[in-house]
């Protein structure tokens, strides 16, 4: 799909404190999440593209049954939601309580072939949890809630650095 766009908003609170990575072990694990965001909204233009040629054929039909009359109901309904739902990735950065908080949320698909909403499957998403948990961080995938839309929120939680005392 050649014409879709995407719009990022990165939001960074000022004055965030040192932490125990480096910023290529944070860019290790950033990419790979905001590729899989971007992969994922993809889908879901797709989808919206594909909606609308069926809604084209139904209503190029010079005759159509009442099972198609209310499918070409139903795509529309869908066909709405979908273009409600704007290509936006959020990344927003804070720093809460003991840890930096890097939260990556898109208007994908969502999360729908894991077994938890907090589990990953992915080799990046293994492996940039693994790294995390070392150092006492964590990270947290899940879908978002259904009042905000489409799409999911990853979280990667760091743990601030601190002053040897």
């Amino acid at each position: 799909m050649d014409d879709f766009t995407c719009t990022c908003i990165l939001r960074i609170a000022p004055d965030l404190p040192k932490m125990v990575i480096e910023s290529d072990d944070i860019k290790q694990m950033l990419v790979p999440i905001v590729d899989n965001a971007v992969y994922y909204m993809k889908i879901t233009a797709q989808t919206h593209s594909n909606i609308q040629c069926k809604i084209n054929n139904l209503q190029g039909q010079k005759k159509s049954t009442p099972e198609e009359t209310e499918r070409l109901q139903e795509l529309i309904v869908e066909r709405d939601q979908l273009k409600r739902d704007v290509h936006q990735l959020m990344i927003a950065i804070q720093s809460t309580g003991d840890y930096l908080s890097i939260n990556v949320a898109d208007t994908g698909t969502g999360i729908t072939d894991q077994p938890s909403s907090s589990e990953g499957t992915g080799l990046a998403v293994k492996s940039a949890r693994s790294k995390l948990k070392r150092i006492g961080g964590d990270l947290l995938l899940a879908n978002k809630p259904i009042d905000e839309g489409r799409g999911a929120i990853a979280t990667i939680k760091i743990p601030l650095y601190k002053e040897p005392e």
